[in-house]
């Protein structure tokens, strides 16, 4: 296992070496400890109870949900031509002019 040293003043974490290890100002620290991210914990706190089984169904049994559209299935395949949008009309009317004045 890797061993590592903190610098006591601004923490920063290095790989153990031995003249770093002789500075006052490192402290050997294990890998938790100098990586905690990697390492997460595995008791999580609540800061309210968790709802028991009864009172998540009581306040589920109020709720209605209401379909406004039927939805319809996704199609496998190519798509068709209908399928595919036109595109829109697009005029630029200062456009039109200045080419119509070169032309004419």
């Amino acid at each position: 296992m890797t061993r590592w040293l903190r610098n006591k003043v601004d923490g920063t974490i290095y790989e153990w070496d031995r003249y770093l290890a002789g500075n006052p100002k490192c402290e050997e620290v294990s890998e938790e400890e100098a990586f905690p991210d990697r390492f997460p914990t595995r008791s999580i706190q609540f800061a309210e109870p968790l709802p028991t089984s009864e009172e998540v169904a009581a306040s589920m049994a109020g709720l209605e949900v209401e379909i406004e559209e039927e939805v319809k299935p996704a199609r496998r395949g190519r798509k068709r031509k209908d399928d595919i949008p036109e595109e829109p009309a697009y005029t630029n009317e200062d456009l039109n002019e200045e080419v119509t004045r070169r032309l004419g």
